[in-house]
């Protein structure tokens, strides 16, 4: 019996039936049009070593192709580069009785517009779900702005706006300053539909982004009052913490304050207003200014019962982790064992999605703590604010009650050789 030739197409479609990986990794790509490795793994939890194999076979069937003729592709994220895939030009045809409309071929214009592209995917597969790609907004008198990413957001009906910028010399401010006006209309003009904070992802290192910020401030200057408020983060910031609905930590982008050096120098030269004692009536005028204050501003309602089960479950949480390793049947209490159980329920607790801005703010506040390693005081101090004003401000406590932290540091030629907490 002669076996059947298959043509092109049913040879895909073979595959793909045999295969169930590759239509998963066509759906991931087809938002974007591009994909590498990682973001294949992102978006369809696949081990690297499926989501390499199943590029590979892709490529195979001429479903996509790996740009390896386009020169250097920059784009400033940790780890070694890699080289994205595309749909081929083939690939709507091969692909049409599948299923996949949205596997088109891109025509990129050389390696920066392929890095902007890639950044696009990089960023955009991690919302909350699939985001529109290169979204037109109209917003009245004609007018329209193309954005690369309009990503919703969870528990949020509102979309919000996330450009890919790449470096801008001042020269180009015209550009900058057309892109802010255009997210401020759209905005404006859209308030149901798109949130009121936006986000541009720079492409750049931290070595560099200071020269093209320094753009975009003047530009925001003579953008004037926009509607909305626009924060910023490099692409490698953005990968350590990748959550387009979790911003508020980021920095707010700000205009370019426009003082002459003449007008800096006066205020330096300026002396201290001289020295007035208060006079008993001035006191007891402060006083009763006080008193007004503080009856115009009243005492925090408390809800003594709630009170009690937010800290009785706050600390139910911190029993949950600790006992993984360091509990009765723990393997670090009882054989002195490295504490991984306790570790991976924090990494857990921290990756939870509800939890997405304290692990940014946790993750920000730890570089401020090994920034004042040199001294024992500062580090002291710099260990007490994070844990007071970034992990337990989260859940509300705060310092001056019932809760106490101590920071033991090393005493020399003492007992104790580790950092210790003293929690009363």
């Amino acid at each position: 019996m002669k076996s059947k030739t298959l043509t092109i197409k049913e040879r895909v479609e073979d595959e793909f039936q045999r295969d169930p990986n590759l239509g998963k990794i066509v759906e991931a790509m087809q938002p974007f049009g591009i994909g590498t490795v990682s973001t294949v793994m992102v978006s369809t939890n696949f081990t690297q070593a499926t989501a390499r194999f199943g590029l590979a076979k892709l490529a195979n069937l001429g479903v996509v192709t790996r740009l390896t003729d386009v020169g250097k592709i920059d784009y400033a994220r940790e780890g070694r580069p890699e080289k994205p895939y595309i749909f081929t030009v083939y690939a709507p045809d091969l692909l049409s009785d599948l299923g996949y409309k949205d596997a088109q071929a891109l025509e990129l214009d050389g390696p920066l517009d392929v890095a902007h592209r890639l950044c696009m995917a990089l960023v955009g597969i991690h919302a909350f779900t699939t985001p529109e790609v290169e979204k037109v907004i109209h917003y009245g008198n004609g007018a329209y702005m193309r954005f690369d990413l309009v990503a919703p957001q969870e528990g949020n009906p509102r979309g919000r706006i996330v450009e890919i910028e790449q470096a801008l010399e001042s020269k180009h401010k015209s550009r900058a300053l057309a892109k802010l006006r255009g997210i401020g209309d759209a905005v404006a003009a859209r308030p149901n539909e798109l949130d009121e904070e936006a986000l541009i992802v720079f492409n750049l290192t931290d070595e560099k982004l200071p020269r093209t910020l320094k753009t975009w401030r003047k530009a925001m200057r003579e953008a004037g009052n926009l509607t909305c408020v626009i924060r910023y983060c490099t692409l490698r910031t953005f990968m350590q913490t990748p959550y387009i609905d979790a911003i508020a930590e980021l920095p707010i982008l700000t205009p370019l304050e426009g003082k002459s050096k003449e007008a800096e120098s006066r205020e330096d030269d300026e002396p201290l207003p001289a020295l007035v004692e208060f006079t008993p009536n001035d006191v007891s005028d402060l006083v009763a200014e006080t008193r007004d204050i503080a009856r115009s501003i009243p005492g925090r309602i408390v809800y003594p019962e709630q009170e009690e089960q937010r800290l009785a479950d706050f600390f139910a949480i911190l029993r949950e982790i600790y006992a993984g390793s360091f509990g009765q049947d723990g393997a670090t209490s009882r054989f002195g064992l490295f504490p991984a159980t306790s570790l991976e329920r924090l990494t857990a607790f921290l990756r939870l999605r509800r939890n997405r801005a304290l692990l940014a703010r946790m993750r920000r506040g730890f570089k401020e703590v090994r920034k004042r390693q040199s001294g024992v005081t500062l580090y002291q101090d710099a260990i007490s604010k994070f844990v007071w004003g970034t992990f337990l401000r989260q859940f509300g406590l705060g310092r001056g009650g019932p809760l106490t932290i101590y920071i033991l540091v090393p005493e020399v030629g003492g007992k104790n050789t580790e950092i210790r907490f003293d929690i009363q």
